[in-house]
């Protein structure tokens, strides 16, 4: 549905909107967003649906040292990290074996921001990548090439999905989260990602991920979150103040290139994860050899 059509369905949808937006997700400026969309059985149309997950600031995630965590461990602000519920309210019970609905995440500071923002400058984003292996490294390629000009086109995209998003929606079970009709909002996720082409969110960067059984180590999917800096030059940007490191990454941050904060994952459950966790047998061979040193110093102390 193009946004000519769509704008001209605001009136038919705004009183619903406007009942449900005391209970829709906020969204501010720096912050990271989940976005959920899914495709018909035959893969050429979207369907009505859209589901937005606010992880909140971005620098929070880029700033983060832990891995294996839930991403409430990470922005306590997030009342929970699973949102199964949601996502089969919004798709199905099914959501996760399909084949159909797909998700990315975008974020960052919009035109709006004046000087340094959680160590950032105007027109820092955040994009994924679909992961190919569940650890803490970026195993996707990430970003290469992206310049000035598509900074720009990429930072207004990212923007106009954010205000977009912005307390509109309805809660259906996770304050972080709303589902949001592709009527009910000029700017939803599938907006920013067409079906024929190669271009999302004005980029030539494929920022998508699919859900697969057992796709990674157990989880339906994963991405890996990429940064991309903003100045007008190299010069620049080292005198900006910019924070140009990352907490899972590796070196500074530099223009045009991607730089690697952290992965992403959901398993069939729903619950959303940051970095890699031990494989199970590590993780049972580590109870073992805790359960033996609390067996040992309860001998010691007889």
């Amino acid at each position: 549905m193009n946004k000519t059509i769509k704008s001209s369905l605001i009136a038919l949808a705004g009183l619903a909107v406007c009942a449900s937006s005391a209970s829709a997700v906020a969204t501010a400026n720096g912050d990271l967003l989940i976005g959920f969309y899914q495709l018909n059985a035959a893969g050429d149309a979207f369907e009505p649906n859209t589901y937005v997950f606010n992880l909140g600031a971005a620098a929070t995630f880029r700033e983060n040292t832990l891995t294996g965590v839930s991403v409430s461990t990470i922005n306590p602000g997030i009342a929970s990290s699973n949102i199964g519920a949601e996502l089969a309210t919004a798709f199905g019970a099914n959501w996760a074996e399909s084949g159909n609905v797909r998700w990315g995440v975008v974020g960052g500071l919009d035109q709006t921001t004046v000087g340094l923002v959680g160590g950032e400058l105007q027109g820092t984003s955040y994009v994924s990548r679909a992961a190919t292996a569940y650890q803490n490294a970026p195993s996707s390629a990430g970003p290469t090439g992206v310049n000035g000009t598509s900074r720009s086109f990429l930072r207004n995209n990212i923007e106009a999905f954010r205000v977009g998003s912005n307390n509109v929606g309805t809660d259906i079970g996770n304050d972080a989260g709303a589902l949001i009709t592709t009527i009910s909002s000029i700017s939803t996720f599938e907006d920013f990602v067409p079906l024929a082409g190669s271009s999302q969110f004005g980029i030539a960067q494929n920022i998508l991920g699919d859900f697969t059984a057992g796709n990674i180590d157990g989880q339906e999917g994963s991405l890996d979150i990429w940064r991309l800096v903003n100045a007008m030059s190299s010069a620049a940007l080292a005198s900006s103040g910019t924070d140009l490191t990352s907490g899972l990454g590796t070196g500074n941050a530099v223009l045009q290139t991607g730089q690697f904060i952290g992965t992403l994952n959901i398993d069939g459950a729903g619950n959303l994860t940051w970095g890699a966790v031990p494989e199970p047998s590590s993780a049972l061979l580590l109870g073992v050899l805790g359960m033996m040193g609390i067996a040992r110093r309860n001998r010691s102390a007889k």
